[in-house]
Order: C-alpha cells, then structure tokens, then sequence
C-alpha cells in the first residue's frame, strides 16, 4: 500500500474523480521549474492508444477542459477556483499532457510535489487511483496510418472491458485500398497476456507425442480473450513446431518464427537458435520467411511464389499474420484480397517492426473475442464468411493459438 501513496496523493491534488469515470492510472514522471512555474507531467490512461502529443502544455484553468473533452471523461471536478468544465463524452486515445500551476498556488503544490517526487524517487513506482498498486504497462497500440486512397483508418478500440485496465486487447478495422477493402487487427499488450499454441489433428503432422486436447482447452477458459489461426499444413510448408515442452517439427534456421517465452516475452523473428528451442521458450510456430523486418517489407514480399498455394491460383486471397511492435506487443492482422506485398503493408501502417504470414485462402483466417469472461460472448471479430466463432471449440485439422490474460507478471501458465 505504502508503494502507491505518493501517486494517490498525486492525483488528488490534480483532480478528483467520482467513482462512476473510467479507471485511469497515473505516474508522476518528472517536474522542473520553468519560467518560475512549476512543470510537472502526468499520464492520464484511458481505454485506448496514447498518440497525443506529449508536449501540449494547458494552463491549470484549461486542462480539465481538455480532459473531459477528449479523454472520455466525464466529470473531472476542477480545483478551488478553476471553471467547471462542460461534460463530453468522446472516444479517442490515452495520452499525456503537460500541466502548469498557476502562481497563486505554487507554493502549495511545490512542498506537495517536492515530498511526493522523493518518495515517488525512492519507492519507484506509481498507482492506480482505485483499488492496489498497480504498475503502467507502458502505451497503447499507435495510431494506424492512414492508406493514400483518402479512407481514414478506425480507432482502436477495447471491445472486452471485463478483462480489466489497462487493455489486454485492442482491436481496429482500416480500409486498404479504394474499392474499401476491409483489414482486421487486434494489438495484445505483452505485460497483461500470454500465448498459446495448441495442435489440431492434421497440423502438427501426428505422431506419438502428446497432441492435448486439439480444441480449446477446459481449463482457462475463465481468462481467455481470443483466438487466433495458425500456420499451412507442414506438407505445404515445413516448418518448426514446438508447444508445451514437445517439440514436434526440428525448428529450421531462417524461417520467420512466433517466440514466446516463459518470462512473458513474445516476438516475430527470423529463427537462428537451431533445431531445438532452448528451456526458456514457450512456444515457436515457424511459417515462411519474415513478411516484414526494420519496419519494411521484406524484398520477398515481390515474389509470390513464396507465399502459399491460393484458391484457384489468385493473387489475391484472405490472408493473415502477426507482427510486433516496437515495444514487444503482438499485432494480428486478417483481411480479404491481399498479395502478400499489400499484407505486409498493413502491418507497416500498424507499426509493427516484424511481421510474418500465417495462415492464408477463405478457409482458414479466423479471429475470436469474447465479450464475457469464460469464453462466453463469442464474436468472429474478422467477419470471414468461412469462418465461425466456435471453429476452435471442437476438434480441427489446424493449429491454434489461445491468448490468456496473465496471472503474475513474468510467469506463463499455459492451460493444455
């Protein structure tokens, strides 16, 4: 409890918010004086992406303004003296802004601020506004760039409130090209969730190994937030393999990989560990090449022969994959009528910094969320018309992949 007094004392010198406004968390990350004022920056975290300027400076009688006009607020109360703000409701990103004091109080939020950044200092951490001590996780997915055909892209979006702030999942659409082709994606916050994979019948190739249930999997169920495709059948392309300690596909050096580990880290990569995954590896579904790599596509993007046999030999077809941001997050993406070229693009304009391609033609590509916990509420988020919400809760011929909210920050517990 100690850990998150400095910041509660923080924020109730800042605002004061009634029980009925989102759950917001708040650091205290540094302050100067300035023009003899003193500067000091608080992040507000709503349910959606940080991609507001941070340098954006408001005076005191203009910041709740602010807040309750474009941070999904509703009644932030002012401080003695300040105007009350005009309640909004709108929907757009987390952020942080700047906050100068003005001089009729300095002198009081100086001594505050000054014994609160001390112990801010030495217990290094700050706290949610309700409930324990809770840590920041860091941002939110970044807003998706715009495509040059004039279509702006969606917001991203928390469609599982249940699962708790900040967001485990995020999810956006994005029109790719003129005739409004639609994208679907869906960002997983790292520190909050953990990923598994789990046969099917026919991918992995059988064998004697345990293959688990090759559905969803009993236990867990209370903390799952979605499901997600895996990779082509190893007949179309050979590749490693390896879930809950069985390896059964040698791993193939050179080949893009999804890695996760024990202590919670995922991440798109192209495999130059060998056959066998070391101890501290989760998961590692390999596919392909790397669809993309530093932020760009790949020069194999240019060549589709490399990229799966598609129905009826089009150049366009469903396909999805996975990439990573910059901050260790996992971005799926599924949209109709791509090349994998134009597939690599939508994860260019989502930020990821590597990326490859999983699972590919109409009858493949699925994504499931949940809007209850338990893994009720069951939403196809990708609206493949090939597709259903409950594919991975009977046994099928394709692998999976099971995204769970995490129990304890830096251990995976995978139900099988």
């Amino acid at each position: 409890m100690t850990h998150g007094l400095p910041v509660a004392i923080a924020a109730a010198l800042i605002i004061t918010t009634p029980a009925a406004t989102p759950r917001a968390e708040i650091s205290l990350t540094g302050f100067g004086n300035t023009n003899k004022s003193l500067v000091f920056i608080v992040f507000i975290v709503d349910d959606c992406p940080p991609w507001r300027q941070p340098e954006e400076k408001f005076t005191t009688s203009q910041h709740l303004h602010h807040l309750n006009a474009t941070c999904g607020f509703d009644n932030l109360a002012p401080m003695s003296g300040m105007p009350s703000p005009t309640p909004r409701r709108t929907h757009v990103p987390s952020w942080a802004i700047r906050l100068r004091s003005d001089r009729r109080r300095r002198r009081v939020v100086v001594a505050a601020a000054g014994a609160l950044v001390l112990a801010t200092t030495a217990l290094g951490m700050g706290s949610s506004l309700y409930g324990p001590p809770a840590p920041i996780y860091g941002t939110g997915p970044a807003p998706i760039t715009p495509f040059s055909h004039g279509h702006l892209p969606g917001r991203w979006t928390n469609l599982e409130p249940w699962a708790g702030q900040p967001p485990a999942l995020m999810v956006a659409t994005t029109v790719t090209d003129p005739l409004g082709t639609t994208a679907y994606l869906a960002w997983f916050r790292r520190e909050r969730t953990e990923i598994g994979l789990y046969p099917g019948s026919s991918t992995p190739a059988p064998s004697g190994a345990s293959r688990g249930p090759e559905t969803v999997p009993t236990a867990g169920r209370n903390r799952l937030i979605a499901l997600f495709n895996g990779g082509f059948y190893p007949q179309d392309a050979p590749a490693g393999f390896f879930a809950h300690r069985t390896l059964y596909h040698p791993m193939v050096d050179g080949l893009a990989t999804l890695v996760t580990t024990a202590s919670g880290s995922v991440d798109v990569v192209a495999w130059r560990a060998g056959r066998r995954p070391s101890a501290t590896v989760s998961i590692a579904r390999q596919n392909l090449q790397l669809l993309v790599d530093g932020g760009r596509p790949t020069f194999a993007t240019s060549e589709p022969s490399v990229w799966g046999p598609t129905l009826h030999g089009s150049p366009t077809v469903w396909r999805s994959g996975v990439g990573v941001d910059a901050h260790g997050n996992l971005i799926y993406v599924a949209a109709p009528n791509q090349t994998a070229a134009s597939l690599a693009q939508i994860f260019v304009h989502a930020h990821a910094i590597r990326a490859m391609e999983l699972d590919i033609n109409p009858a493949w590509p699925t994504f499931v969320l949940f809007h209850s916990p338990g893994a009720r509420g069951l939403q196809l988020f990708d609206q493949n018309p090939s597709a259903w919400s409950t594919r991975y809760f009977s046994v099928g011929k394709k692998d999976f992949f099971g995204v769970y909210l995490r129990t304890r920050p830096g251990v995976t517990t995978l139900p099988f």
